[in-house]
Parts: structure tokens; C-alpha cells; sequence
């Protein structure tokens, strides 16, 4: 019988400032590998191309610059402790890997975009408020699918991220099981132009709790009063709009998770 995927999960690591020095510290600093789910320590220790794997990281590493508002931190090396702490002492060799990894940043080159699932609320609005733009332009066929994807990509990602073990590829998952995409600088702009070509009003007006729970949207069965869904959507919209722009500015691609 093979043992199901565990997650190890460093959540986030603090930027290392000058010792002793705590004003050099940045505020909230993300940096989430949840991304490394793999099956348990017999495939840990035998992934055939531990180089590869090593660039998924360092070629097109995660930016530790990336700033969120919440979030727990975690060091490497208290990643270690707390990987001792587990049963399996056999997930050490991992603990290490990933210990060296974080360290070996240099050159990052793709940022982290971690959301929450209300985040499908905020895809549910766009889709209807591009539509809606579409349609009032007279393209709405031409576009639809257009929309849909650069939707999709905003808040899903783009290409699947995956690894290859002895027992075969692994697809990317955070804790959750959602899948881990990324999505290139090129496309970062392209959905950068979409964000901006739509209005907050717009936004807002697509928030329709009805159309909602008939999608399945998550927890949109729940009585939301429909000025606080408008205004829980536009707050999100802004937040994504923002971070797109200063993809595109610093000619980041993007891993978008979700939990």
C-alpha cells in the first residue's frame, strides 16, 4: 500500500538582518515551500534528479521580498527542530535540503502569491464584470475566452508545477490539495493589463451572491449581507491589482498557491 503525500511545511522565514540589528529587519516577510509534498521518506531519499529539483528553487526561486500581512515565522533551522520533533526521523535528509535551499537565494526571480479560497468570490465578480465591459463594447464573443482564462490565471495560476520521483510525477500541492501554478512575466503583464482595464464599480456590481452559490462558490451559501460581499470583493480586487503591478515592475513571474 503507498503511504499518502505529507506535506512539509516551512510556513515562513524571516529576513536575516545585520546581528543585532532589529531596525534592519523587514516586517513580514513570506517565503511558503508548502509546495513540497512529497510521499514519505523512502521517495525523499531516492528523487533520481536531486538537481533539477534543486532549480526548481534557485533558477526560478521563490523572493523572500514578498510582503503579507499575516503569517507565523518560522527559521530554517527551527524547521529543523520541528522536523526532529517528528516521528519519522527518516524526513531529516529533507529538513536539511530544504534548510540549504532557503539559504542559497541569490538571484530570486519569481515572487509568491498565497490565497486565501474567499479569493473565489473575487474571480466569480471578474468574470461578470468583463463580460459585462465586453458586451458593452459590442466583442463579448470575441473575448469570452480570452477573459476567462486571464481570470483563471489571476488567481489560479498558469502551468502546473510538477517533479518527478521514482514512483513517477508528482503534481505541486499545498496543505489544502489545491494544485501550485505558475505563471510567467510575460503572462504577469497581460493579466496586469486586465486588472487595470477593469473598474472597481464593475467589480462590485458582479458581486452577485445568487450567481454565487449557483457556481458552488466557496462558502457563498453563507448569509452575507450583499453591501459587505461588494465591499469584501473590491478590497480584494485592489489587493491583486496592486500586486500584479509590482509583478510586472520588478519583471517577476509568479507561483500561486492556495489554501
Amino acid at each position: 500500500m503507498t503511504p499518502a503525500p505529507i506535506d512539509f511545511d516551512i510556513h515562513s522565514i524571516p529576513a536575516r538582518p545585520a546581528k543585532g540589528d532589529r531596525a534592519a529587519e523587514p516586517e513580514h516577510l513570506h517565503l511558503d515551500v508548502r509546495y513540497l509534498a512529497l510521499a514519505p521518506a523512502d521517495a525523499v531519499e531516492q528523487i533520481s534528479d536531486m538537481d533539477r529539483f534543486r532549480r526548481l528553487f534557485e533558477d526560478g526561486g521563490v523572493d523572500p521580498e514578498l510582503v503579507a500581512m499575516t503569517g507565523s515565522f518560522v527559521s530554517p533551522a527551527d524547521g529543523r527542530a520541528l522536523m526532529r520533533g517528528w516521528p519519522d526521523s527518516d524526513w531529516m535528509p529533507l529538513a536539511e535540503f530544504v534548510e540549504e535551499m532557503v539559504g542559497s537565494f541569490e538571484t530570486p526571480q519569481t515572487w509568491l502569491l498565497d490565497l486565501d479560497r474567499r479569493f473565489d468570490r473575487l474571480a466569480s465578480s471578474m468574470r461578470r464584470a468583463a463580460r459585462r465591459a465586453g458586451a458593452a463594447r459590442g466583442d463579448q464573443a470575441a473575448g469570452e475566452e480570452t477573459t476567462r482564462q486571464l481570470v483563471q490565471i489571476s488567481i489560479y495560476g498558469d502551468k502546473q508545477l510538477s517533479f518527478t520521483t521514482p514512483k513517477g510525477v508528482q503534481v505541486a500541492r499545498g496543505c489544502q490539495g489545491f494544485e501550485q501554478r505558475i505563471t510567467d512575466a510575460e503572462t504577469c503583464r497581460s493579466v496586469a493589463d486586465f486588472l487595470a482595464n477593469l473598474s472597481p464599480d464593475a467589480v462590485a456590481r458582479g458581486a452577485d451572491l445568487a450567481k454565487m452559490v449557483e457556481e458552488g462558490v466557496y462558502k457563498a451559501h453563507m448569509n452575507f449581507d450583499p453591501e459587505d460581499l461588494r465591499s469584501s470583493v473590491v478590497k480584494d480586487y485592489h489587493a491583486l491589482r496592486a500586486f500584479y503591478r509590482e509583478v510586472v515592475a520588478r519583471g517577476r513571474s509568479v507561483l500561486v498557491t492556495r489554501d
